[in-house]
């Protein structure tokens, strides 16, 4: 029974693991960027961004122009 709780700790604590980025991000890619939303806004363009395991596309989107 002890052994199994502990495979289990180990198995859980081994998905925590923080991997650096190995090498620059991926070049930007390219967004239609759609009409904007009535009033104060903004295109803050999309970015890849490091998860932890490997980078990630976060899309761009409208933000409130700030004051």
């Amino acid at each position: 029974m002890r052994a199994l709780l502990t495979l289990l700790l180990l198995a859980t604590l081994a998905g925590c693991v923080y991997a650096p980025p190995i090498g620059p991000a991926p070049a930007p890619l390219v967004e239609q960027v759609p009409p904007p939303p009535p009033g104060y806004y903004v295109w803050r363009p999309g970015h890849w961004r490091w998860n932890g395991r490997r980078y990630i596309w976060a899309p761009g989107h409208y933000v409130l122009r700030p004051a």
